[in-house]
């Protein structure tokens, strides 16, 4: 995932920019306006200068903690999730129309049916190497039937810290109407939807991807994704 370079709010810009115009100013008069040099003015310019240095540092610190705080945001609903948790709860902050998208499953996807080993992960991560703001809203079973610690351990931080949001949990619809809800709340400028069963969408701006469960996914399925994405 690519992150933007850390800046600091409009306020703290603004009361920099004007300690940094005043000591310019107070440090031209003591050199130039004024009928002698006046050495401690310009000392105080000088010292006020290399404070306002101090300061834009500690304020540019801080929106980067800000930032690394926001980027590891996770949906506010626990995990376990059930068809009582509501969409404004399972999709974070994080999760931008503007960056494009992936309907992660895990069965047939990450490992092959039956093998929770996980053993493809590495081949589908391959695809933030091309692509590095891919978010991910997790579609698989695994939302409904683990806890987050688990998940994370089983996934792993490089893989979890993708993850921006989850699909609503429907025990009377297919997947294809739990991801379609999610495009509704907010509909990305590209998405793709990688499962190994068959899961549909009328979106112009979406793609299918669908795996052999025996096989889970292969170099093909990551080439199409990332032409898709790019």
């Amino acid at each position: 995932m690519s992150k933007s370079r850390p800046r600091m709010s409009t306020k703290n810009f603004i009361v920099t920019t004007i300690i940094d115009v005043a000591v310019f100013l107070v440090g031209y008069y003591a050199l130039f306006w004024h009928p002698i040099i006046n050495w401690k003015l310009f000392a105080g310019a000088v010292v006020t200068f290399l404070f306002n240095r101090f300061l834009i540092k500690t304020f540019i610190e801080a929106a980067n903690r800000v930032n690394e705080n926001d980027e590891y945001a996770q949906p506010t609903a626990p995990l376990p999730l059930n068809e009582g948790h509501q969409i404004q709860e399972i999709v974070s902050s994080r999760y931008s129309t503007s960056r494009p998208t992936i309907f992660l499953a895990i069965h047939g996807v990450l490992h092959r049916n039956q093998n929770e080993s996980l053993e493809l992960k590495q081949t589908f991560m391959e695809i933030f190497q091309a692509v590095p703001n891919v978010q991910i809203i997790l579609s698989s079973d695994w939302r409904s039937d683990c806890d987050e610690p688990w998940l994370k351990r089983k996934l792993g931080i490089d893989l979890f810290s993708k993850i921006v949001g989850y699909t609503p949990v429907s025990l009377e619809h297919d997947r294809s109407f739990e991801i379609e809800r999610v495009l509704q709340f907010k509909n990305p400028i590209k998405f793709v939807i990688l499962d190994a069963e068959k899961v549909t969408t009328d979106r112009p701006n979406g793609l299918v991807v669908r795996t052999e469960g025996y096989k889970g996914i292969e170099q093909k399925h990551i080439d199409a994704i990332i032409d898709y994405l790019k």
